[in-house]
């Protein structure tokens, strides 16, 4: 903690390592994925979000949280709309917090 370390742990499954050649690599195969020159973290795509990886996803939650309309947010979304408040006016003209009312967000 000390040095600022961020350790992240990312499970890579079985499949998607014979295909990139690690499971190979143990077995003397030099000619398969990485080995042969495919980049690295094309088979591990951390650039997408859950909902973009797995298409069923987002179906899937809905489903079990019995929302049907419920919303994933963005990052910008987070900050304006995640918190449960939006901002407004009061009849008085100043500033103040509005509760969203019957919102389910991702």
């Amino acid at each position: 903690m000390a040095g600022d370390f961020h350790f992240h742990l990312v499970h890579v499954s079985g499949t998607r390592m014979i295909a990139q050649g690690t499971e190979g690599l143990s077995r003397g195969c030099l000619s398969e994925g990485v080995m042969k020159g495919a980049y690295m973290l094309s088979y591990v795509p951390l650039h997408l979000s859950p909902l973009q990886h797995q298409a069923d996803l987002l179906p899937w939650i809905r489903q079990w949280t019995g929302q049907p309309t419920l919303h994933p947010l963005s990052l910008t979304d987070w900050y304006r709309k995640g918190q449960g408040f939006r901002g407004g006016k009061s009849d008085s003209g100043h500033w103040a917090l509005q509760e969203l009312e019957d919102q389910w967000y991702l």
